[in-house]
């Protein structure tokens, strides 16, 4: 195939593309950009709020394995609030949401933590502990939920 050839169908190639792309409609514009409203691990999204238990977690899992060997378990925590409004509360009563999720971390077994239904129990969990803390804490309900973004165990 001659070089002039190459040329051609690299140009023609393009032209067709830009023509697609120029008829396609754009997407409407969404602004992504985190808002922090002053805290520097807090994410406000319209008037739910994200409140970031940082750093991870990271604890031994209870007892060893079948096999004999210990365990670590490493998460990170995201509490979801009902309403941005209550972010500086919570930021508040950081230290005893972390005590409470460590205690349930630290109670549970390897075959707990290493299975999906087990995830998902630890994940319930802490967030009925962290909820009723908190909610009772604060005298009006506050947490909506509470995710794992991160999960490892070894």
């Amino acid at each position: 195939m001659s070089s002039i050839f190459k040329i051609l169908l690299i140009i023609g190639f393009s032209l067709s593309t830009s023509v697609y792309a120029a008829d396609a409609e754009p997407a409407p514009a969404t602004d992504v950009t985190p808002q922090t409203n002053g805290l520097s691990n807090a994410m406000v999204t319209n008037d739910v709020g994200y409140y970031n238990l940082t750093p991870d977690f990271t604890t031994n899992i209870a007892g060893a394995s079948p096999s004999g060997k210990l365990h670590y378990l490493r998460v990170r925590v995201i509490v979801m609030l009902r309403s941005t409004a209550d972010l500086e509360d919570v930021k508040k009563r950081d230290a005893i949401m972390r005590d409470a999720i460590l205690s349930i971390f630290g109670s549970k077994t390897y075959e707990e933590v290493s299975s999906p239904e087990g995830r998902e129990a630890i994940r319930s969990e802490c967030r009925e502990r962290v909820t009723k803390l908190i909610d009772n804490s604060i005298g009006h309900p506050v947490i909506q939920d509470l995710l794992f973004t991160n999960y490892l165990y070894q």
